[in-house]
């Protein structure tokens, strides 16, 4: 091979592993805080941290980093640092997430020491996964473009065989439901009987007792025996009513069970859920 065609080739070779070669993100530096804080500085720096929690929350972890980033830059506050690391790593920016942690461990105390040794293990864990992930999407991505359409079906699919069972619901009238209910109505129906009972011996021992002249009344000893049956079965209408009602309480309590639980058996729902990060500042 003639020795200019291979120094035209080495440089074609050195300017596209140049070009192709993956670009590390870096962060910006931290400013440069003053030496000794006015409390003009101290109260901005404030300000601006209580603005940058508020875009935390609200997700808008961008600005948040530039907040707490001017209010280093205003107090000094190394707790700021770990502050625009939570930031980062909520904006999935891995890189600057460790490198700002990397800062705030110089002025970190020992006992964080081993807490940030295990952040930092997760956030290279949650970065190797995402590089994975990213590069597993490219790759289908490029499978799928290359994968020709495939071809219109000259027949409709068939359909035969029996269609998939449906879910059984869930019954309303069951087996307690009925005997409950079977219960309430012959409460209520013995209470009725017995009641009218009592009513008809109560009149009749009213019709067999007569004055006696002086105000006072005389009553045969078959009266009495009314009176007595009267009072026995209204005692029995009583509780038949008590038994028919709570049988009919229990019933309709069922039913209503029976309903929600069918209700839920047929509604699926997805509750999303959200994790949560401190933030402190010390001034």
């Amino acid at each position: 091979m003639p020795i200019k065609l291979a120094h035209q080739l080495l440089s074609a070779a050195m300017v596209s592993a140049l070009v192709l070669a993956p670009t590390v993100a870096f962060a910006e530096p931290p400013p440069d805080p003053p030496a000794q804080p006015s409390a003009e500085q101290l109260e901005r720096a404030r300000e601006l941290f209580e603005n940058g929690k508020g875009l935390y929350r609200e997700g808008s972890y961008e600005a948040a980093i530039a907040a707490f980033k001017r209010a280093y830059g205003q107090s000094g506050d190394p707790v700021l640092l770990y502050n625009i690391a939570l930031a980062y790593d909520r904006a999935n920016k891995f890189e600057e997430a460790l490198e700002y942690l990397e800062y705030y461990r110089a002025y970190a105390p020992e006992s964080e020491r081993e807490m940030l040794a295990e952040k930092e293990e997760s956030l290279r864990k949650r970065r190797l996964r995402a590089e994975s992930e990213a590069a597993a999407a490219a790759e289908n991505a490029q499978d799928a473009a290359a994968t020709p359409p495939p071809a219109a079906a000259t027949e409709p699919a068939r359909t035969d065989g029996p269609p998939p069972p449906a879910a059984p619901k869930q019954k309303i009238f069951t087996t307690p439901v009925w005997i409950f209910s079977g219960v309430a109505v012959v409460g209520l129906g013995l209470g009725t009987g017995f009641g009218v009972a009592a009513l008809g011996r109560s009149s009749d021992a009213e019709a067999a007792c007569t004055g006696d002249g002086t105000g006072g009344t005389v009553c045969p000893m078959s009266a009495e025996r009314d009176a007595r049956a009267a009072r026995n079965l209204g005692l029995g209408s009583d509780v038949s009513f008590a038994v028919g009602a709570v049988s009919g309480v229990v019933a309709i309590a069922l039913i209503v069970n029976n309903v929600v639980k069918g209700k839920k058996a047929s509604t699926t729902a997805f509750v999303p859920t959200r994790g949560g990060a401190g933030l402190a500042i010390r001034f």
